[in-house]
């Protein structure tokens, strides 16, 4: 976009060609100090080495007399998780301590005399070679911030926390914090790291095929593939689909659904048999996905809702770095705020650190507006996943709702219409969700939720009772209601089962809590068929209790006769449900969503930047590993 773009895409390409020489051991005169200090990352290097001995200022750890450098100063998942149910033990400690109060009351009296940071001194000779590194800032929730990174990675990742991996104590004992990171930026433990991963990210790809993306690739191309055939005959015809027939539903005078399979021609058995290939072969790449091995060395960036992201310099620079050493930049799974991105501003608390940082930046001859420009194309990625969440959850839920409805026996004439209302209704049901944990950064108070579900429970009511007699306005406000209603149940079947099934396992607590849905929807029903009558003087008939409690589509299929359809007819009615509370639970650990059940003040980070007072509740998380404290509980 001009000439500023073209030059800075030009400094990209050179950075990117100086470090490839660096691993070829072709370095030009011009390009020493540059390749030497990217070499550094070498576990076998040593100050005494002739070639390296002059730009690696940057000052190892001594284990057992042996150097160690900052590519092995790496904790794993177990390890960090350990940490956290450690401090969580600790009778002195508090839910709301910061990295500053870890380091201080913790971190340093634990390594004090040692010499070596918490990562070195956890795993001894055994150091751990960094594949995941870690841009923070300090002022973030301790808890929090684990939780995060145990969301974040997986067991085979080892992962580089600054607070963590460099010895903090500046007793003597130990290099200090200056010595470790160097006289130079270009010689930080942060370089080094980063150069490090990015090394084995070009000999993966010289000496290895990684089958992982495509793999992922056909895994959800599969599941999606089996799923959408199988239900595909459902939705144009409202049928269950057979090799070469299809079993239409008939109602009969008592009320029961019978079923007649109709002849549709040899070529419409591909749709079962397509969906057969594609749920074999979605179960075997999920096997190899498993099975699979490959690098996966990246940068992971943790907001949080203490602080802005990027008013911290190192933060800034450690997310410009990998981008020019072309490492893979990943925002952390969470609903807190990054802040907005203004470079400029950015502030370091070493005064020496900020002047380095930045006569680096000079003399790469990048602008602040250029670091901005490429920090916000790494963020625009993390907000359209929102926008996507949204339509993926919104169509399987509409392709569910649409399929049981038309195979219910009393399918609607134009189920396209009922179709395109139900997956619109999702995507504006989750996309309110979403905005309603994303603007309290996903702190939720349980009265919010209970306004939400009841905003979704009447809008859903008002449509079934007061809906629009116009064909076409009704196909499609039919679909919403159902949508709605159903929406506002599962969220406050959820809410209140993170009090009551908090001790279950998780997939019991989503059966659990699809019964409790299936439940309150079929009472929720009779009240509106109820309303629905009363508004026009009509005389209301229920039947009996089995006919009221009961599903129809569990109670007036004929299972004895007709096992598959109706075994896909009450299948597909559950599977409904239970998706639905699945997409909730899971989205909310995914996301890290905790519901704030006490009163208490927390830190809020403002769009301006600035952070303020905002009432919340003693939290409850979606997603945990190890204990809670004593005012959490997990979300199922």
């Amino acid at each position: 976009t001009g000439a500023g773009s073209s030059h800075f895409g030009s400094r990209l390409k050179h950075y990117s060609c100086s470090l490839s020489r660096c691993m070829v051991d072709e370095c030009p005169a011009s390009m020493n100090r540059f390749c030497t200090a990217e070499m550094a990352h070498r576990s076998d290097a040593t100050p005494s080495d002739p070639d390296l001995g002059a730009a690696m200022k940057a000052e190892p750890q001594m284990v057992g007399g042996r150097p160690v450098r900052p590519t092995h100063w790496g904790l794993t998942r177990q390890q960090i998780g350990e940490l956290l149910t450690k401090l969580r033990e600790d009778p002195n400690w508090d839910a709301g301590n910061n990295v500053y109060t870890l380091v201080q009351d913790y971190i340093i009296p634990w390594t004090k005399g040692a010499g070596l940071g918490y990562a070195l001194q956890v795993n001894g000779d055994d150091s751990k070679e960094v594949n995941l590194m870690i841009s923070d800032a300090w002022g973030e929730n301790t808890e929090e911030f684990f939780e995060t990174l145990l969301r974040s990675c997986s067991d085979g990742d080892v992962l580089f926390v600054c607070a963590l991996s460099l010895y903090q104590a500046e007793d003597g004992q130990g290099p200090t914090i200056p010595s470790q990171i160097g006289e130079d930026p270009m010689q930080s433990p942060f370089r080094q790291v980063l150069a490090n991963i990015r090394s084995h990210q070009e000999e993966s790809v010289k000496c290895t095929l990684s089958l992982h993306s495509p793999l992922r690739a056909l895994t959800i191309l599969s599941t999606f593939a089996a799923v959408a055939s199988f239900y595909l005959p459902a939705v144009i015809w409202g049928c269950v689909p057979g090799f070469d027939s299809c079993a239409m539903p008939e109602t009969s005078p008592s009320g029961a659904i019978t079923w007649r399979w109709q002849a549709m021609g040899p070529r419409f058995g591909a749709f079962l048999f397509i969906s057969i290939l594609s749920a074999v072969c979605g179960i075997m790449g999920r096997f190899l996905l498993r099975s699979e091995a490959s690098y996966n060395g990246r940068m992971l960036v943790v907001p949080n809702r203490e602080c802005d992201l990027y008013t911290r310099l190192w933060c800034v620079y450690e997310i410009f770095v990998a981008m020019t050493l072309k490492v893979k930049v990943k925002y952390a799974p969470t609903l807190a705020s990054a802040g907005r991105v203004r470079v400029k501003l950015a502030k370091c608390s070493s005064t020496n650190d900020a002047a380095r940082i930045d006569s680096e930046i000079s003399s790469a001859r990048h602008t602040y507006e250029d670091i901005d420009r490429l920090v916000f194309l790494t963020t625009r990625a993390s907000r359209w996943h929102a926008a996507r969440v949204a339509c993926m959850y919104g169509f399987w839920i509409a392709l569910f709702i649409t399929a049981s409805v038309n195979v219910s026996g009393y399918p609607p004439s134009r189920p396209f219409l009922y179709f395109a209302g139900t997956l619109l209704s999702c995507v504006i049901a989750v996309s309110l969700v979403y905005y309603m944990c994303r603007r309290t950064q996903g702190v939720v108070r349980p009265s919010v939720v209970c306004a939400v579900s009841c905003a979704f429970l009447l809008a859903g009511l008002s449509l079934q009772v007061w809906g629009p007699t116009n064909q076409t306005l009704y196909l499609l406000s039919s679909g919403t209601a159902s949508t709605f209603n159903q929406t506002g149940l599962t969220l406050l079947v959820v809410l209140f089962g993170t009090r009551c099934f908090s001790k279950c396992p998780y997939a019991l607590g989503i059966v659990l809590g699809a019964a409790l849905v299936i439940a309150l929807n079929e009472l929720y029903a009779i009240l509106s068929i109820s309303l629905w009558y009363s508004m026009r003087s009509m005389p209301l008939y229920f039947g009996s209790a089995e006919q009221l409690l009961v599903p129809s589509a569990l109670r007036s299929c004929t299972f004895y006769v007709n096992p598959y359809p109706c075994g896909v007819r009450g299948g597909t009615f559950i599977a409904l449900f239970v998706v639905r509370v699945y997409i909730v639970l899971s989205a909310g650990q995914r996301w890290g969503v905790r519901i704030a059940w006490r009163h208490s003040r927390v830190a809020r980070l403002d769009k301006d930047g600035s952070t303020s007072s905002l009432d919340v509740e003693s939290q409850s998380s979606a997603c945990e590993d190890g204990p809670r404290a004593s005012t959490s509980a997990s979300l199922f």
